[in-house]
C-alpha cells in the first residue's frame, strides 16, 4: 500500500492515520489498522483492523461495538492463545471476522479458526501455528494458505537468493 508522506508538522499523522492533535473520540487504540491511500487520511475510517487479545480479552472482545462507532467496515480479532490451545475457555474464539452491515453494526461473519476473506485488503487471513506453540496471523492470496504474502523477513531471504543467483 503506497502512502504519501507529509513532512509538516501541523498536518502529521500518526501510523494509525489519526492526527496527534486529533484522537479519535473512542477510548482505545487500535492493535492495527489500514487506512485507504487518500493522502492525508486522518479524517477517513480505516479500512480494516486487526484487534490481537490481550490478558484483558473482556474489553479486546468489545472491540466491534468500538469499531462499528469509528466508522471501520471490517474487523479481525485474533486470540492467539485460543488458536495454540493454551487457553480453550468455550466464550473464547481463535479467530473472528467483523463486517459493517447496512444498519452501521458490525455483524460477525465468522468465529472459529478459518480462514477468512478479508475484503479489505482481498487477501485470506489464516492462522499459523509454528513450533513452540506459536500462533500467529498469516494473509495469503488463496484459500488454502499455499501462496502465502511474504513477512518482511522472509522477503529478505528471497531478496538475498535473487541477489545471489544473480551473482553466479
Amino acid at each position: 500500500m503506497g502512502r504519501t508522506v507529509d513532512t509538516d508538522p501541523t498536518r502529521a499523522t500518526s501510523v494509525t492515520g489519526f492526527s496527534p492533535n486529533c484522537r479519535p473520540r473512542m477510548p482505545f487504540w487500535p492493535d492495527c489498522l489500514l487506512t485507504p491511500p487518500f493522502g492525508r487520511i486522518r479524517h477517513h475510517a480505516p479500512t480494516v483492523a486487526f484487534e490481537i487479545v490481550s490478558e484483558d480479552w473482556e474489553k479486546d472482545y468489545e472491540a466491534p461495538s468500538k469499531y462499528a462507532q469509528l466508522g471501520c467496515p471490517e474487523l479481525v480479532i485474533f486470540a492467539a492463545e485460543v488458536a495454540t490451545g493454551a487457553i480453550t475457555d468455550p466464550q473464547r474464539v481463535a479467530l473472528q471476522h467483523w463486517r459493517r452491515e447496512a444498519d452501521g453494526a458490525l455483524a460477525r461473519l465468522h468465529g472459529g479458526r478459518g480462514p477468512v476473506h478479508v475484503a479489505g485488503i482481498d487477501a485470506w487471513v489464516r492462522i499459523a501455528i509454528e513450533p513452540g506453540p506459536v500462533a500467529r496471523l498469516r494473509v495469503s492470496r488463496d484459500e488454502r494458505g499455499q501462496d502465502d504474502v511474504p513477512t518482511a523477513e522472509e522477503r529478505v531471504g528471497q531478496l538475498e537468493a535473487e541477489l545471489l543467483a544473480a551473482s553466479r
